[in-house]
């Protein structure tokens, strides 16, 4: 890429980098968070380079897939994990259903998972207990503003047995971003032989993650969401231990004696098939970078002073309930709050009065009647104060 590109090292220079901060505030980060101008300019001038340098003379296109090889590394570095153990996907739903579907699921066997998962896995927990005959077992969090992760460990302790072929849980609910202790539950679960599977959407971008420190099977994300990058890139990674057991996608097992010259096998040798999608992966590589250099627990840091500035002003105000856990360490930046009471109608009125009257973006949540704010990187105190000035004064008149 080019040398004229910004070199993103501090947390002002990845706002001012970012267009949608000139016009408008954006929580909703959540769903799929802005990429920066700079990332964009990245993949534009890497899909050029495909187009010409790349498809000529030899070795052409080989070094340019090397950037993209150099991407998958940075992710890795980011992730804590080996470079063997990453692949790239789609988004988390593909890299969450690669995972899961690369087990040999036969009748009888069963699945766990917690009760805040996103809806694109409940819908993949009906199509196993089709193939299984049996019922997952839902693991209970309790209430939200309320969260113990004792008390998540103690169902879980109860519930699963070694019956289960494999536990999903978001390591960040998407719901209400309470934070799952994810660490002690796939101890739990390996101690029982069960698989584990996280779900790390609303996770890696916010605060730090090692995979190598939690150890599942599987750890899932997007590049869309708080890492700032484009849509349709996403990430699996399969625990090295797990490598001689993963072929999804019809991928072989290896044939009897072919251990000699049989390529080693890793997660993106078994997951990523035909033509690549270079220039995303490039654009994920150098925000992923920014990231790096910026710090993740300088990002932690800011993102838990807002957070905590949002949550103390809801707390002054009435007419809603806060489902999110108040305390970081149990939390996130996905804050929710729920209208008893109102109609989708009401808060869908809402939402656009906030948009119209403060020029603030924030989400309807579809699990109920209710909106879900995300604070992320980029975010500003005076962001933070104009949405809670717009909430003080729009929620009394719904």
């Amino acid at each position: 890429m080019s040398a004229s590109m910004p070199q993103i090292s501090t947390l002002a220079q990845l706002r001012a980098d970012i267009a949608v901060t000139h016009d408008f505030a954006y929580f909703q980060t959540g769903s799929e968070g802005p990429v920066p101008d700079s990332t964009q300019r990245v993949m534009e001038e890497a899909i050029r380079i495909e187009n010409r340098q790349a498809l000529g003379g030899r070795n052409a296109y080989g070094d340019y897939a090397l950037q993209a090889e150099e991407a998958r590394r940075t992710l890795a570095t980011l992730l804590g994990a080996a470079p063997e153990e990453v692949a790239w996907t789609q988004n988390t739903s593909t890299s969450n259903r690669l995972a899961a579907g690369s087990l040999p699921w036969q009748k009888g066997g069963r699945l766990a998972l917690s009760d805040t998962e996103h809806v694109s896995t409940r819908m993949m927990q009906r199509r196993i207990e089709q193939m299984t005959g049996q019922r997952a077992t839902v693991i209970p969090s309790g209430n939200g503003s309320g969260f113990s992760p004792a008390r998540f460990l103690e169902e879980l302790d109860r519930r699963l047995t070694a019956d289960h072929r494999l536990l999903i849980m978001s390591h960040a609910s998407c719901l209400d971003g309470r934070r799952l202790p994810i660490a002690e539950a796939t101890r739990i679960a390996h101690a029982r032989g069960v698989k584990v599977l996280i779900d790390g959407a609303q996770a890696v971008g916010q605060f730090p993650v090692d995979v190598a420190a939690i150890d599942p099977d599987f750890y899932a994300g997007s590049i869309h969401k708080w890492l700032l990058g484009p849509a349709g890139i996403g990430y699996l990674y399969v625990a090295r231990r797990q490598l001689p057991e993963y072929y999804p996608n019809l991928a072989p097992y290896p044939e009897p004696g072919a251990e000699r010259g049989e390529r080693p096998l890793t997660a993106s040798g078994q997951t990523q098939t035909g033509t690549e999608t270079m220039s995303m992966r490039i654009g994920a590589g150098q925000i992923i970078g920014a990231f790096l250099r910026i710090g993740i627990e300088t990002i932690e840091a800011h993102g838990a002073a807002l957070t905590r500035r949002l949550r103390d002003g809801l707390r002054q105000m009435a007419g809603f309930e806060m489902l999110s856990p108040y305390e970081w360490a149990l939390s996130s930046g996905i804050t929710s709050l729920r209208f008893a009471g109102r109609s989708e109608q009401d808060v869908h009125a809402l939402i656009d009065r906030i948009w119209d009257e403060y020029r603030v973006v924030v989400k309807f949540q579809t699990d109920f009647a209710g909106i879900r704010i995300s604070v992320a990187s980029f975010n500003s105190v005076e962001e933070v104060d104009r949405l809670l000035a717009a909430l003080q004064r729009l929620i009394p008149a719904m």
